[in-house]
């Protein structure tokens, strides 16, 4: 069986439920939570501050390909969002191509 990484962008009740019900105790998946609202910042390490107007801006040791799931809720339906949202999501997904099935988690409002 291999580790899993897991990352939560913008999705920090997701983040919640999977600590407490996937990760705590596994020594095979980890996650994080990828947000802009520093109220989060209490998750210590696994917090990383993200702002879909800068897609890239994230920290040094945030490196590309280094996640297995990515789940994204973009905070705006807006083009310019979605976009940014899929470039952070195509830089931190392993593999060449990303499944943008995770993407859909608000496009259907």
């Amino acid at each position: 069986m291999s580790y899993s990484r897991i990352a939560c962008l913008s999705t920090p009740s997701v983040y919640q439920k999977l600590k407490q019900r996937l990760v705590e105790g596994s020594d095979r998946t980890s996650a994080v939570v990828l947000e802009y609202d520093h109220t989060f910042d209490t998750y210590g390490q696994e917090f990383i501050f993200y702002d879909y107007n800068e897609p890239l801006a994230l920290p040094e040791d945030v490196a590309p390909q280094s996640f297995d799931i990515i789940l994204a809720d973009p905070p705006y339906l807006s083009e310019d969002c979605l976009t940014k949202v899929a470039q952070t999501v195509k830089y931190l997904a392993k593999g060449k191509e990303p499944s943008w099935r995770s993407m859909q988690t608000n496009l259907w409002v």
